[in-house]
């Protein structure tokens, strides 16, 4: 008995504190941008690959040690598709508010990146 009072006043409290505060359901689909370089370093955060340079296209400037969380809400395609951060890209990325979140670090070191078509 107690314990079907308690899911019921869970499940009451989740439908609450959605319907009360949407912003807490969408809390999902951010990129966190960290750069761990020994100085500044600018991004650009595009909604879609083939907008490099327009409005679609955010330019972020990161200092040394600094995360910022970019979220798809704030482009105009509700969703970001592409990243660069210090002559690195990251293409594809379809992050919406429904996705999963993506962490990107950047760092000093020389990486190489394979490509293998499947």
């Amino acid at each position: 008995m107690t314990n079907s009072i308690f899911r019921l006043l869970s499940i009451f409290l989740t439908i609450a504190v959605i319907t009360l505060f949407p912003g807490v359901a969408n809390a999902a689909g951010q990129i966190s941008l960290h750069n761990s370089t020994n100085q500044p370093i600018t991004c650009y955060a595009a909604g879609e690959i083939r907008h490099t340079v327009n409005q679609n296209t955010q330019t972020i400037a990161l200092s040394q040690g600094e995360t910022l969380a970019l979220n798809p809400q704030d482009f105009s395609t509700q969703k970001i598709d592409r990243v660069e951060c210090a002559g690195y890209n990251a293409d594809n990325l379809n992050v919406t508010a429904n996705s999963r979140d993506r962490y990107l670090s950047f760092t000093d070191q020389v990486q190489q990146t394979l490509s293998v078509l499947l």
